[in-house]
């Protein structure tokens, strides 16, 4: 991963006081400074000393950027000078070369100027740059000055490199090594105890977003905060924000600042008394620590109560595990867990559960986790957040497998991801094992119990949102569920969501029957496919699990089918649920049709288009339904169900017809009346009829359709087929609109919107009141169309109609053309126009050659 500024200027400080050594034939002389460069080595590699360089480093950072504030107004000049060192090493190496002559803020201004000229030009003037250059360094310098001996050995080791007497080099060298050596004595001592009384380190170097949460914990910081993770469990960036929080209280803070790994997400977790030994060693280094529990909750309490400092309780277990280790005042603590639960009673604020980053957040921690996503178009580095389901872990996995790379380009990772089979697997360094997903979500798995394992690894087979009720028919079936069932569900989603491995929505979707509030569940993208992973791990478990979800979901769509038939104030709720539905419906479908030689999977195949059709031809354009018909009709017949296999040879003429293809519609209708009139089924022959008449309309032929829709009519009357009667009188008035006679045709369109407010059918309602303003339009009575068409466009919209809007404003066009106000045609033509080209249908090129002949005129 790149490192931070303070990293690089650590970094250089460490090579830099041996690099300020002279390099004399005299072997005498390179003997004394061999054994000095060796002495000075050993004290540059003392953690206290490199701990100090660090934070020296970021001190300096910081110090520039609260002051850079008060004096540049321009965030950008801060921003370049801040960070140039995260681009650059070499050049902002060869400018601290120059600390023994003074800093010459000069030589970096003007590095600095040729660098980020092509990233920053216009943003400032050269002379700003060139004065926050030398406001970076001279904080830079004033904080090098307070490290221990640093000051010296730069002065006397630069006396050292200019002087060229032997005698004089070989004083120097044994003043030196005599101030080494005692450097060395005097910081052994100090850093056993003081490095360990500061052990929280500074979160990854590309940490990003997390703003709004981190002000949240800041303000309502008290005695510490709790940090749950939401989206999966592992991976969310619990650890990395808790370290973020306490690098921003660190001044608040200083005895001491310990993190603690609790081990909460192993089968052996820290008990409480143990962990208060260790968070107690370095205060009472070489000491024998109570061994009665009371006594040592005594020290704890008083070690705390007196030295002020930070407590990093990372990876909980639980709240009887972390709840004795919170600190009184004036210490603190932070808790993470991959379990949600409150520590309010011990003065802790209220949990904060963390969710996967947002798409602007994700994609900034890849901008800054890997140069080569810097300049990358927009869409690959979105897409490729997408598929870390901008999961902070994800996405630095990602980060570092494209940086490992130097052949890869964004698009090869992106191509290695595509798969969601193997995505987990790919999501992984070998080379780290911290960087590794599924390994972090294992950690969560492995914890529970073997029934709440099945529990979990089930619920992968939901692609999205879903209820409670659905949960409980993929774990318990939909026929024979016990009793106990909807109590059990509850109780196991809810151990499920305490461990961050589902999630549920903030607000109530909905209501009940009974109108308690239903809340939506979810698991994380990667969560779920590391579910699904496992439960595909045994084939009878995946298959039974597949095969309920599948039929639930189907139950639930033909339900929604059946309201939406109600009309009405049913109309709206029946829409919206199968919107919420769609998504499983087709997981379903795919998975299901890769088992066709199933009969089960067939059964479900076959009865899939026919119990949710009216809905599931609002939802899909006829290109999208074309595949699922054909998957029905091939199971229908594997399964030697007629019936359904006419019913599937139907729709599939719809299908076609509504792409403009009516030849191909004819083909199938004629396949689908044979069958019917065979199988004697009155009411699948008669909207077979129907369908023919509407095909032979579409080439012109409207005696031919006429004849067809007049048997469809008798057939509709004699079963009392109140819905196909309703249709068949409106296609009749389209035939003898088309043969000219609009009077006529107004009559059967007036009796189809009246038969079909009576069902209340909303659809057919919005039919007739567009084919009224049809023939209206034809008798020279634009106005009066306009008033029909209006009508029109409120049912359609409000019944999600996308092929009925269109041909609406269609229409409506014409109708405003033949009034001569061009530019509403215009307007109405160009949404009309928008629509057909979302639904991919034939009408899309007479709008667009409506438009060009507007134009043209």
């Amino acid at each position: 991963m790149p490192k931070a500024p303070a990293e690089h200027v650590a970094e250089f400080l460490l090579d830099f006081l041996p690099g300020l050594l002279p390099k004399p034939a005299d072997s005498v002389v390179q003997s004394a400074l061999g054994t000095f460069k060796d002495t000075l080595g050993e004290f540059l590699k003392q953690p206290r000393v490199r701990r100090q360089l660090l934070e020296t480093a970021q001190g300096a950072e910081s110090d520039f950027r609260a002051r850079a504030r008060g004096k540049f107004p321009n965030d950008e000049i801060i921003q370049a000078v801040a960070s140039f060192p995260l681009f650059d090493r070499e050049l902002f190496q060869a400018a601290l070369r120059s600390l023994p002559d003074h800093l010459h803020e000069d030589y970096l201004a003007d590095h600095l100027k040729q660098y980020i000229a092509d990233d920053w030009q216009g943003k400032f003037t050269p002379a700003e740059l060139r004065e926050a250059a030398a406001l970076y360094l001279n904080c830079l310098r004033v904080r090098l000055l307070k490290v221990d001996g640093y000051a010296d050995l730069v002065a006397r080791l630069a006396i050292l490199r200019t002087d060229e007497r032997t005698e004089q080099i070989l004083a120097i060298v044994r003043e030196l090594l005599e101030l080494v050596s005692a450097l060395i004595a005097k910081s052994q001592p100090a850093q056993t105890v003081l490095a360990s009384l500061f052990t929280i380190p500074p979160p990854v170097a590309d940490f990003t977003a997390r703003q709004k949460e981190l002000e949240t914990l800041k303000t309502s910081f008290k005695n510490g905060a709790v940090i749950t993770g939401l989206s999966g469990g592992g991976g969310v960036g619990k650890t990395e924000l808790a370290r973020k929080l306490a690098q921003e209280l660190a001044d608040d803070y200083p005895a001491a600042r310990l993190e603690i790994d609790l081990r909460g997400a192993s089968e052996n977790p820290l008990t409480p008394e143990d962990a208060m030994r260790r968070l107690l060693e370095p205060f009472y280094p070489n000491q024998k620590l109570p061994d009665d529990p009371n006594q040592l909750r005594g020290l704890y309490r008083q070690t705390f109560a007196k030295h002020k400092s930070l407590l990093l309780l990372d990876n909980a277990a639980d709240a009887a595990q972390a709840r004795p280790l919170v600190p009184p005042p004036p210490s603190a603590a932070i808790v993470t867990s991959r379990r949600y639960f409150s520590l309010s009673d011990a003065g802790l604020s209220e949990p904060l559960r963390l969710e996967a980053l947002t798409e602007e957040e994700a994609c900034d921690l890849l901008r800054a986790a890997s140069p080569k996503l810097r300049n990358a178009p927009a869409d690959e580095v979105n897409r490729l957040a997408a598929l870390c389901g901008r999961l902070p872990l994800a996405l630095r996995v990602a980060a570092a497998l494209l940086e490992d790379r130097p052949d890869w380009r964004p698009a090869d990772l992106l191509a290695r991801l595509a798969d969601e089979r193997s995505r987990l697997k790919r999501l992984k360094r070998d080379s780290d094992p911290d960087l590794d997903v599924e390994a972090a979500l294992n950690l969560s798995y492995a914890l529970l119990d073997d029934d709440l394992k099945a529990r979990f690894r089930q619920l992968g087979v939901f692609p999205a949102p879903f209820l409670k009720i659905s949960a409980a028919a993929v774990w318990f079936g939909t026929a024979r569920r016990p009793p106990s069932a909807v109590s059990e569900t509850d109780d196991l989603l809810g151990k499920l969501i305490t461990r961050s491995l589902v999630n549920i929505s903030s607000a109530p979707v909905g209501e009940g029957p009974a109108g308690e509030a239903l809340f939506a569940y979810s698991l994380h993208d990667l969560t779920r496919l590391f579910a699904l992973a496992r439960l595909e791990e045994d084939p009878a478990e995946a298959g039974q699990t597949i095969l309920r979800h599948a039929e639930h979901f189907l139950e639930q769509a033909s339900a929604a089918d059946d309201l939406y038939q109600q009309g009405g104030e049913h109309i709206l709720p029946a829409l919206a649920s199968f919107r919420f539905l769609y998504p499983h419906l087709s997981a379903a479908f795919a998975r299901l049709a890769a088992r066709h030689a199933d009969p089960a999977a067939d059964r479900w195949l076959s009865d899939f288009p026919g119990k949710c059709a009216y809905l599931l031809e609002l939802h899909l354009p006829p290109r999208e339904r074309i595949p699922l018909l054909e998957a029905a009709l091939a199971a229908s017949r594997r399964l030697g169900d007629r019936k359904d296999e006419g019913i599937h040879l139907g729709n599939l003429g719809l299908a076609y017809a509504d792409l403009g293809d009516a030849r191909k519609a004819i083909e199938f209708y004629e396949q689908c009346l044979t069958l019917h009139r065979e199988i004697g089924d009155r009411r699948g022959e008669g909207n077979a009829l129907g369908s023919l008449g509407l095909a032979y309309a579409a080439l012109g032929e409207a005696r031919k359709a006429i004849e067809f829709h007049e048997q469809a009519l008798a057939i509709d009357r004699e079963i009392g087929n109140r819905r196909g009667e309703g249709n068949t009188l409106g296609n009749l008035g389209n035939a003898y609109l088309v043969l000219g006679d609009a009077r006529k045709a107004i009559e059967f369109y007036e009796q189809c919107l009246t038969l079909h407010r009576e069902i209340g059918d909303r659809r057919g309602e919005g039919n007739a009141l567009g084919n009224l303003g049809n023939a209206y339009l034809v008798l020279g009575d634009a106005r009066k169309a306009i008033e029909f068409y209006e009508q029109q466009l409120v049912i359609v919209r409000e019944i999600g109609d996308r092929r009925g809007e269109g041909a609406d404003l269609a229409n409506m066009g014409a109708a405003y053309k033949s009034l001569g106000e061009k530019d509403k045609a215009r307007a109405l033509w160009g949404q009309a126009l928008a629509i057909f080209r979302a639904i991919e249908s034939p009408h899309a090129r007479k709008v667009e050659s409506l438009l060009a002949r507007l134009d043209g005129e």
